[in-house]
């Protein structure tokens, strides 16, 4: 009895550890618990992604991802993971870049690929968050629409943008005036 109440013990310590090392390295790389990277690390990995698209002349884009309407924090924890695991690659990069925001760093993906994978992300995201979630998607391609880190985070909020004023949107039944 008392072996197995050691091993229960030490067992308990060992997984206390590893969750200690885990925050540790969090902090140390931006990399999440759950599997994918804090905004400050995300965007280092963009500027690579940049360099490497340029060096290679190859491809990639970056899905942003806004969710409305939830109630629950735990809930875009969730929503990243059943992206990351039902809908990415393997070489896919995951985000969260704040509370409503999630990104994905698409490699060797073009903007029509990137529109594809875009629309499945979202399909997955109202599936399990239900009808409240509503989800906006800004999608920008590297080299042909931005070529850094920074005009790609600027087109891709601005590609959000007119996604949240279009005509889509309005949820009566009347169209927008029109100037």
């Amino acid at each position: 009895m008392t072996i197995l109440k050691d091993l229960r013990n030490k067992t308990k310590l060992l997984e206390e550890e590893n969750l200690g090392l885990r925050r540790k390295l969090t902090r140390i790389e931006g990399y999440s618990i759950l599997g994918f990277y804090q905004r400050r690390f995300f965007e280092e990995l963009l500027t690579k992604e940049v360099s490497r698209a340029k060096r290679h002349h190859r491809p990639f884009s970056l899905v942003m991802v806004r969710l409305k309407g939830f109630k629950e924090k735990q809930l875009i924890n969730r929503l990243a993971l059943l992206v990351q695991k039902t809908v990415l690659r393997e070489i896919d990069i995951s985000g969260r870049l704040s509370s409503r925001y999630l990104g994905f760093i698409l490699p060797e993906t073009t903007k029509i690929r990137a529109l594809l994978v875009s629309q499945k992300i979202k399909e997955k995201i109202e599936k399990l968050g239900g009808k409240d979630i509503k989800v906006d998607l800004g999608v920008v391609s590297c080299p042909y629409e931005a070529t850094s880190k920074d005009e790609l985070i600027q087109r891709v909020k601005e590609d959000l943008s007119k996604k949240t004023r279009s005509p889509q949107r309005h949820t009566n039944n009347k169209r927008p005036r029109m100037a």
